[in-house]
């Protein structure tokens, strides 16, 4: 077989294998583990790193298959090696724990920056924790400090999964502000401060004297007075406040 026949069946059956991607993970999503494993391990072998990354996932949490660490580094290794940000994350995350994989704090670093140079959050935020205790590379409280300032400024879904740094406030904060006239800019910057105070306040719990709790305290006030102005939703203040996180609805807003 010649190799423009060889090229023309693979792109014939490019279509064919994404479809079956598509439909793997839309298996898996719903919590048909089975029918996610059939469709995706025919792909995850020919190369896909969805399916790989989706594979590794599954055999990490013991989704439809046996437990099995090996398994799913091995795929997670798969997808990394082509450079899909959370594979490499998840890497990361396997040399630090040192289960049936040996605990390998530089190769954990390497993983983490190769991801978080991608711009994932949670690997960014892990990458500041390593420069910060020193743990497989030599402690730099400036380096740590740039990464965790990086994971702050993101807007990613990412950065609010189960793996991410961004905690909930430990309490609601009830803010009124009927007293203000939000048509002119003092009442805005009013409404602003009082926002973030309550944003603080709420998230206080969390602070510490550590580099990273300070940090992660950071992220909690700023993400829920990122949400305070959402759900008050005036322009005004939006523009204002130019808080570019996301967070969940964790300030109670009542004018009253």
């Amino acid at each position: 077989m010649n190799g423009t026949v060889v090229a023309v069946l693979l792109a014939a059956l490019s279509p064919l294998a994404c479809a079956a991607v598509d439909e793997g993970i839309a298996a898996y999503a719903r919590g048909d583990y089975a029918a996610a494993l059939s469709e995706l391990r025919l792909p995850a072998e020919r190369g896909d790193i969805r399916a790989q990354l989706t594979l590794g996932v599954m055999y990490e949490k013991a989704q439809g298959v046996p437990k099995d660490d090996v398994e799913a580094f091995r795929w997670y290794r798969r997808a990394a090696d082509q450079g899909e940000a959370n594979a490499q994350y998840n890497l990361g995350r396997m040399y630090e724990g040192g289960r049936r994989i040996p605990q390998d704090d530089a190769q954990a670093v390497e993983w983490l920056r190769r991801a978080a140079e991608q711009g994932l959050a949670p690997a960014q935020v892990a990458l500041g924790r390593h420069y910060e205790s020193g743990k497989g590379i030599v402690r730099d409280r400036a380096e740590a400090a740039k990464w965790y300032s990086e994971a702050a400024q993101q807007d990613s879904p990412a950065g609010r999964d189960e793996r991410g740094p961004y905690p909930a406030p430990s309490e609601d904060v009830a803010v009124r502000f009927a007293d203000l006239d939000l048509t002119r800019s003092e009442g805005i910057a009013a409404l602003y401060r009082r926002l973030r105070s309550a944003a603080e306040t709420a998230c206080a719990p969390r602070n510490g004297r550590d580099l990273g709790s300070q940090m992660r305290y950071q992220l909690c006030w700023q993400s829920a007075l990122a949400a305070a102005v959402a759900k008050v939703a005036q322009p005004a203040l939006t523009s204002y406040s130019r808080v570019k996180l996301q967070g969940r609805n964790t300030l109670r807003i009542a004018q009253n």
